[in-house]
């Protein structure tokens, strides 16, 4: 039974721990931030939550909690005094106590995919004591050793294929699982390594390597022996004998004795999908989560078939068991959910609803009319294939099924793949950026900081190749991957393979009456299009000034607008927090200090409000305060600011014309943070209208502060995260930035001139990468005209004019 549903911050979550005596489970995202549920006892099933981003600044791939030993503490229940590790992105394994970080162990050069403890026996005080020690798997090939309390690596496992996932066992061993190698399209040399502890140091050895040809191993997991003892025939009832289990890209789960290295017992998914990770379950059960979003449960005596799978929309990264038996699972689609088998702690019926639909699965397999159109397996001699790797279906055995192959063309020949099982229809239909897609699928790849995990949208009709050159371009990548992308689309929906210009694989060629759309060709350039935002100095120079300041003007304003004592102590706090940048990885400021600041935006005079807008510019720049969890208060404020504004233009005052400065500083800078840039992204139409009204300024810090928040609403678009209305928006964009370009006092600033430049070219190349940009002579002939203006001296602003130039021209 479905027993709760929680958001962390609405990114995936890539990532599970539970910690017992406080009953916390946490969640990492792929945003960077961790998630902790305080999850309520057994007579109650109130759930409270709260992020923290703790020093992360990429996904937390990874979480363990600590070893028991560590969390046997007075206060079992405070989940501040718990132990447990993050795993990252960035390679770094990150141990803390409660929010508290303790220790950061470097030396991984790529992705934490695996952490895991190891108890070994060792004297301490003339007293036999188990030490735990720190196991790290990384994208890098290599697993670790830490000993957690003095932050050293002890020692290092190398020479693993690519991926490496790691597991202690109860008997000392350590057990590591890589990927394999890629070789002529296919995976190869995937291993299992158990290691022992070498007896007279502190040192492991490589005492066994099992070949494992089913594919890259996923995850570890080892098997209590009360959970098998009575169903496989062990060699012995040893305490410390111990089985464990892995999970592969081929759809199974196998299970492993890890004395002989032999496999035991081999559970298949009914739809062969990659398992993600695998888990001891409640009962002597096993729980493994897969790509296509199910959560399967096993057991020993249903016959390799699961007791029970529960589909969700999206992928599956990984699971959690929590007291009483219950699961939680992490999704792609940002979701944290819960599992129990107790029907009183059941969701409602409208939300027991809503998640059934989003997990239904597609037909079970290509029908016998589509089957029917597919070469046959028999003919495959002359359906010559066109590219090394391409995927192709075929029909077998008299038509009654479907295979997929693959085009090897060192030996001109086909190889089977195997059979097409089943296709999902709105099971992984979702949305990105706010459009909606019939399919919507992950796809990672190794990039300089490690892996990156992106989302591919499809709509059945689509091109594969069209979708695929979109996705290659929006987020530049190598041209290389377009025939991989398009294969993996049509494999992922069970369409038959297309070549580029629209041919089916295996058709002879000929005219067609509508010809394929020619696909988006991206050119590559130095600074455009503009992919980060630049932001204003985040530094309060000096905290007593303004405290004086907003005293002073706090005295002035009507009783009933007045700040309080509580107020004013909260506005300190925040003050203080902010003029702290070195701690900005760990500090917090709460929502009552930030409901200060916008509620005295709100009630105050545009006169009055400039250094209130000067503290919401640096705090927009705070991780915490502007987390993705926070977009809406943030959208609150950039409203109130816009109507400030608006409100200054007509007011001549001192403090109004402070106030449109730092007004437009507050703009750019929301284009930093996740949380402040989709407010400030949903509020892209006012800002821009906001700005008309002040681009005529006499004042040049106003003035570049308006070029920078146009280049950074750009590089915003540039980047689709949570745009609206787009087609008016760039429209309006251009006609700005073309009357900025007819100034002569934005031209003779170098540094304004050059980020309207930037926002220029990026909306112009993100337009003709959608292929809807109208050539504009005018514009072209302006931006020359500035060429021809600027001195020899200004390198940078010539090389971004002449990028400009060309894809205006092209």
């Amino acid at each position: 039974h479905k027993s709760s549903e929680s958001e962390s911050d609405l990114a995936p979550v890539r990532s599970l721990c539970h910690l017992e005596s406080s009953n916390v489970l946490l969640a990492g995202s792929q945003a960077a931030l961790l998630t902790r549920y305080t999850l309520g006892t057994s007579s109650s099933s109130s759930i409270a939550m709260d992020t923290l981003q703790e020093g992360h600044s990429h996904s937390i791939t990874a979480l363990l909690a600590g070893p028991p030993q560590s969390n046997d503490t007075d206060t079992d229940s405070d989940s501040d005094s718990e132990l447990y590790v993050t795993g990252c992105k960035d390679g770094i394994v990150r141990v803390f106590r409660g929010r508290e970080l303790i220790r950061e162990l470097k030396g991984h050069t790529n992705n934490v995919s695996s952490l895991s403890w190891v108890y070994i026996d060792v004297q301490q005080r003339q007293q036999p004591q188990q030490l735990p020690l720190l196991l790290s798997g990384s994208w890098d090939g290599t697993a670790r050793i830490w000993n957690v309390e003095t932050g050293e690596c002890v020692q290092v496992l190398p020479d693993h294929e690519n991926t490496t996932v790691v597991l202690g066992l109860k008997s000392g061993r350590i057990v590591t699982g890589s990927a394999g190698i890629a070789q002529n399209n296919r995976i190869v040399d995937t291993k299992i390594r158990i290691w022992q502890l070498h007896a007279s140091k502190i040192q492991y050895e490589l005492v066994k390597s099992i070949p494992y040809p089913a594919g890259p191993i996923r995850n570890l997991c080892s098997i209590p022996v009360s959970s098998h003892c009575n169903i496989i025939n062990m060699q012995d009832n040893d305490d410390d004998s111990c089985m464990f289990a892995t999970c592969s890209n081929d759809g199974t789960v196998k299970v492993w004795n890890e004395d002989s290295g032999e496999c035991l017992f081999t559970f298949t998914h009914p739809e062969s999908p990659m398992i993600l990770s695998v888990m001891p379950g409640p009962d002597g059960t096993i729980v493994s989560t897969t790509e296509e979003g199910d959560l399967a449960v096993w057991c020993y005596e249903s016959s390799g078939q699961p007791l029970q799978v529960i589909p969700h929309a999206s992928t599956l990264w990984c699971a959690a068991l929590l007291n009483d038996g219950d699961i939680a699972t992490a999704c792609q689609d940002g979701s944290v959910r819960i599992f129990s088998r107790d029907v009183s702690k059941a969701c409602n019926e409208e939300e027991l609803r809503t998640f059934e639909e989003g997990g239904k699965r597609g037909s079970k397999g290509p029908s016998s009319e589509e089957i029917a159109k597919l070469p046959r397996w028999e003919m495959r001699q002359v359906v010559a294939g066109k590219s090394e790797g391409q995927v192709q279906m075929f029909q077998k055995d008299g038509g009654s099924k479907a295979i997929a192959a693959q085009w090897s063309q060192a030996s001109g020949t086909w190889i089977e793949v195997g059979e097409v099982l089943s296709t999902r229809d709105t099971s992984t239909s979702g949305t990105i950026n706010g459009v909606s897609y019939d399919y919507v699928f992950p796809i990672e790849f190794e990039a300089s900081g490690g892996v990156q995990t992106l989302q591919i949208g499809y709509n059945n009709g689509d091109n594969p190749f069209v979708a695929a050159q979109t996705f290659i371009d929006q987020h530049e990548l190598p041209q290389y991957h377009l025939q991989q992308i398009a294969d993996y689309i049509m494999s992922r929906v069970g369409q038959k393979p297309v070549e580029l210009g629209g041919m089916e694989s295996g058709e002879a060629s000929a005219p067609t009456s509508t010809p394929t759309p020619s696909l988006p060709v991206s050119r590559s350039y130095e600074h455009l299009p503009m992919k980060y935002a630049v932001v204003f100095s985040t530094e309060l120079t000096n905290i007593d000034k303004i405290i004086s300041k907003v005293a002073s003007l706090n005295d002035e304003v009507e009783e009933s607008d007045q700040l309080s004592a509580e107020d004013v102590d909260s506005f300190k706090t925040t003050l203080q927090t902010l003029a702290n940048t070195s701690r900005y990885h760990s500090s917090r400021i709460s929502n009552s200090e930030m409901n200060v600041l916008l509620h005295t935006l709100q009630n105050w005079h545009c006169s009055r409000v400039f250094p209130i807008v000067d503290v919401l510019r640096v705090c927009i720049m705070h991780p915490d305060a502007a987390s993705s969890l926070r977009w809406n208060y943030w959208k609150l404020v950039i409203e109130a600011v816009i109507k400030k504004c608006n409100e200054a233009a007509l007011d001549k005052s001192k403090g109004s014309s402070a106030l449109i400065m730092l007004s437009m500083r507050l703009f750019a800078n929301a284009f930093k943070q996740s949380g402040s840039n989709r407010a400030a992204s949903e509020c892209s139409m006012d800002i821009v209208e906001c700005v008309k009204h002040h681009t005529s300024t006499g004042n040049k810090n106003v003035r570049l502060a308006i070029a920078t928040v146009l280049m950074n609403m750009s590089s915003s678009l540039a980047n689709d995260e949570f745009v609206t209305g787009t087609e008016q928006l760039f429209q309006e964009l251009i006609g700005l930035l073309r009357t900025i370009f007819l100034s002569k006092s934005y031209v003779e600033s170098q540094e304004g001139l050059t980020r309207s430049l930037l926002a220029l070219g990026t909306i112009i190349h993100i337009l003709r990468r959608k292929n809807n940009f109208n050539s504009a002579p005018e514009l072209l002939a302006i931006i020359l005209e500035i060429k021809g203006s600027i001195g020899v001296d200004a390198t940078k602003t010539a090389s971004i004019i002449s990028e400009v130039c060309d894809i205006l021209a092209n």
